[in-house]
């Protein structure tokens, strides 16, 4: 899981990265708006933990950005204002969750799982095939309700192979919809890709075929399910 922190106090920033990097989230520190939203605008995150106070924009002003851009990715705001008209605004602007610090560990852990769920998604949001599915809004992908590491490319090959589940999807195809989130690829990168896929999703009764030169098939193993 991909958590991007944002918070101005380089030190708090920084041992808290540490501590869920041990818990195995990778997680990547920002200490300022612009560069939160420099880093949403270019990868792809599982959650974003927010700070209000920032020294060039506040995490409010992050926020409406991030929603207006039609991003879905969960938000927690963490922040030392404990200010219920604070946290009525974040909630307002889209944020998914408020905790004010100090605050035990255990217990943002406990948060992070829960917005790691796909169940608080509107089910419209989700393209669903076996126990794969992916949030089109946050583009986050899940198996068996497990966020699913897959790197930014990654991530873009499985959107459109899991949106034409059970259909051809051509290389063209595939390298036409990387592009239309900045990526510049080619179809070796793209095989690569799918083979890194198949074995984050090895055993959960999905495969994906390979047609030399047409293409690739994301379907159910109707072997593995009869």
């Amino acid at each position: 899981m991909k958590i991007l922190l944002v918070d101005d106090d380089i030190l708090l920033a920084n041992s808290l990265a540490l501590a869920l990097n041990h818990m195995n989230y990778q997680t990547t520190c920002k200490y300022s708006g612009n560069d939160a939203e420099h880093a949403l605008a270019h990868n792809t995150f599982n959650l974003l933990i927010l700070d209000i106070g920032l020294p060039d924009k506040s995490g409010f002003e992050v926020l409406s950005h991030l929603r207006s851009q039609g991003n879905q990715t969960p938000v927690l705001i963490l922040t030392g204002e404990n200010d219920p008209e604070h946290q009525q605004r974040g909630l307002d602007l889209g944020a998914d969750d408020f905790m004010v610090k100090p605050f035990q560990l255990h217990e943002l852990q406990s948060r992070i799982r829960l917005l790691a769920q796909p169940h608080h998604l509107n089910k419209s949001a989700l393209w669903e095939l076996g126990l794969l599915s992916f949030d089109h809004m946050g583009r986050v992908a899940y198996l068996n309700q497990e966020v699913l590491p897959l790197s930014p490319t990654e991530l873009s090959v499985l959107e459109i192979l899991l949106r034409r589940a059970e259909r051809l999807v051509s290389t063209d195809e595939v390298l036409n919809h990387l592009k239309e989130w900045g990526n510049e690829s080619s179809g070796h990168i793209i095989h690569e890709c799918v083979l890194n896929i198949r074995n984050k999703i090895n055993g959960c009764g999905i495969v994906i075929s390979e047609l030399p030169n047409l293409g690739y098939c994301l379907q159910q193993n109707k072997e593995k399910l009869a």
